[in-house]
């Protein structure tokens, strides 16, 4: 691997056009600077291409493809990543600037494991988020990490937690 892993961030876009600019600029503000971004728009019908567009680079992969849901553009993005990680970030979703540092400084001694991290949820503001500790926010195995998460119902697993592997998405 070399001195910078590069990590691909894979995001699916339909119809974000609201919110898929303060995305992009949440990825390109990252202190980790050794990405590509791969974004498949999945038959969007609004502007979404129209905000892509404005944050064009060399790092920068658009993908137009129709409709077929997020599972299937997720798929596409993964087909085209030549990361060494993997970062899933939906397309109304934000990132902190250094989340992606942290985790690959957690990460470069450990290729069997996938790095987490804490989650907020806001409506509108992002300086509103709130931050519920859970449990979760630790380190655990795999298994202990599922059990732990839905102790109290359901929930949300939230993609944009993680920070994987490519060895490891690829099984």
């Amino acid at each position: 691997m070399s001195a910078a892993p590069l990590v691909s961030v894979s995001i699916p876009c339909y119809n974000a056009e609201h919110y898929v600019g303060e995305t992009l600029k949440s990825v390109f503000c990252q202190t980790w600077r050794t990405i590509e971004v791969i974004i498949v728009d999945d038959g969007s019908i609004d502007n979404s291409l129209e905000v892509i567009d404005r944050f064009r680079c060399d790092n920068l992969k658009v993908i137009s493809k129709k409709n077929e849901g997020q599972t299937v553009a997720l798929n596409v993005c993964l087909s085209h990543a030549s990361g060494d990680y993997i970062q899933y970030l939906d397309a109304d979703d934000l990132l902190d600037p250094q989340k992606i540092e942290i985790q690959i400084g957690r990460l470069l001694d450990h290729q069997d494991c996938v790095a987490s991290a804490e989650w907020g949820r806001f409506y509108g503001d992002p300086s509103d988020a709130q931050f519920r500790p859970e449990l979760v926010w630790r380190d655990l195995d795999p298994l202990d990490w599922l059990a732990l998460s839905r102790a109290d119902g359901l929930g949300m697993i939230f993609p944009a937690l993680w920070l994987i592997p490519r060895c490891l998405d690829d099984q």
